[in-house]
């Protein structure tokens, strides 16, 4: 099927499961506003710059948190240290956290007691996990095969992108709908300029997570707003973006900052599945081309979307990601399926105290991914065809 025919098919079948166009703005709220959501942003948590030899990388909030001292400054955080801090600072959920810190693990050592990671670094560290932690379409990182292999930096152009969907006014939200328009663009863009974009499973879920993150980690809440409001000073804040006397925006690597006033989601209402999964739902109505993985044959221009049924032995097609939590329940299907192989083939052949690691992190993936599915009616995914992708430059 041809790309514009697959996208014509997609977003024809989103029609017959469409979300009110106020879903993103009228969600039921979980939790309650409390005081003791304002994140400590003083004294041991002041903000301080980077120094030399410390590390930064692709994730904003990682790099605040090691800014504020919520993990070690150096940029060198023990795994569970990192699932417990991105709780308590942004109240992700722990589940949520869980399955991404068992991908942090490609730029971890695993011979280390605790599996200690870099939040930068090359080419270990997450800077240097393309296709694993880090993937192509991120909502303000350059894709791996642009900007001479810089995927970790903001690229200003990307997020002025992002800024300029809002009004420059106290009124201006970034919240999700804002964020799925911005998805649209990256994905064009991505096969309009990277002559290697892959878009597979993993990448279109770390792809679509990263852009829900933005607003579902970021957003200020008070009593007025207690689902969140994300004006663009705090979103300037948490990316390290500086405005000028004339309007003109400036990054300076590594400089994310948890912004003062700052209160985090509320603790019963943590950003996890019970989020998440709608949300994964609603921001592909309005971009369902995101459902079209594939990547660029033969340079720039060239997408090939994959074909979603022999990829899932006919359990998923292309039409059928989009009705009900379908395309929740593959991309954490595909993601405990791949992730194995994909941790096995990076490290090579494990053994002993490795391959003990390796198994416990498969383990806590595998649980963090069944909890997020919990109550879902689910098509049972169980095995898929890998070699279909080989056709991708980008997935080599």
């Amino acid at each position: 099927m041809r790309f514009s025919a697959l996208i014509t098919a997609v977003t024809h079948a989103s029609l017959c499961f469409a979300f009110p166009p106020s879903y993103f703005e009228r969600r039921t709220t979980l939790g309650t506003f409390s005081i003791d959501q304002m994140i400590d942003v003083n004294g041991a948590h002041a903000f301080q710059p980077p120094q030399s030899g410390d590390l930064r990388g692709p994730c904003p909030g990682l790099n605040a948190m090691s800014n504020h001292g919520y993990i070690p400054r150096n940029g060198i955080v023990l795994l569970a240290d990192a699932i417990t801090q991105s709780n308590k600072v942004f109240g992700l959920g722990i589940d949520a956290s869980t399955a991404a810190g068992a991908m942090a693990v490609f730029g971890a050592d695993l011979l280390a007691p605790g599996i200690p990671f870099s939040i930068g670094g090359r080419p270990t560290g997450l800077s240097g996990t393309h296709n694993q932690f880090e993937s192509d379409t991120s909502p303000t990182r350059g894709d791996f095969y642009q900007f001479n292999g810089n995927n970790y930096d903001v690229q200003v152009r990307y997020f002025k992108e992002l800024y300029d969907l809002q009004p420059q006014d106290p009124s201006a939200n970034y919240n999700q709908a804002v964020l799925a328009r911005h998805i649209k663009t990256r994905f064009q863009q991505s096969i309009a300029e990277n002559p290697r974009f892959f878009h597979g499973p993993v990448q279109m879920a770390f792809s679509i997570i990263t852009h829900l993150l933005v607003f579902g980690l970021m957003a200020n809440h008070s009593a007025a707003q207690p689902d969140g409001f994300l004006q663009g000073d705090v979103l300037k804040s948490f990316y390290g973006i500086a405005t000028a006397s004339d309007g003109t925006l400036s990054y300076t690597h590594g400089h994310e900052r948890i912004p003062d006033n700052w209160y985090r989601r509320p603790v019963s209402d943590e950003y996890g599945s019970v989020r998440a999964v709608p949300d994964i739902a609603a921001l592909l109505l309005v971009a369902p081309e995101i459902l079209a993985m594939g990547g660029n044959s033969n340079g720039t221009n060239t997408y090939t979307p994959l074909n979603v049924s022999s990829f899932t032995g006919g359990v998923y097609s292309a039409e059928s990601l989009l009705v009900g939590n379908n395309a929740a329940c593959f991309l954490f299907q595909a993601l405990t399926i791949l992730f194995p192989d994909v941790l096995n083939g990076v490290l090579g052949v494990v053994q002993g105290v490795v391959q003990g690691v390796v198994q416990g992190v498969i383990a806590s993936l595998s649980s963090a991914t069944a909890s997020m599915l919990a109550g879902l009616t689910c098509p049972q995914l169980t095995s898929i065809d890998k070699s279909v992708l080989e056709q991708y430059p980008g997935y080599k």
